[in-house]
């Protein structure tokens, strides 16, 4: 089923990288990158944002981005 909520767009690309790891996520310059090589990716940055607050709500963040893998 897919959502049409863009809100749940980051829990929708967890559900596909989930049920299919190694379908082309993305490609860019040529380089495919699987949902597992993306999410990994994703994963590695995101771990350097630090813990969350104690209210339980999720903290805010702003992705700017080219098209190119760095």
């Amino acid at each position: 089923m897919m959502t049409t909520n863009p809100y749940r767009a980051g829990a929708r690309i967890l559900e596909i990288a989930r049920a299919f790891p190694d379908r082309t996520a993305l490609v860019i310059d040529a380089e495919s990158w699987s949902y597992s090589e993306l999410l990994a990716a994703a994963s590695q940055i995101a771990s350097g944002f630090g813990p969350g607050n104690d209210s339980g709500a999720q903290p805010v963040t702003a992705v700017m981005a080219q098209r190119h893998v760095s």
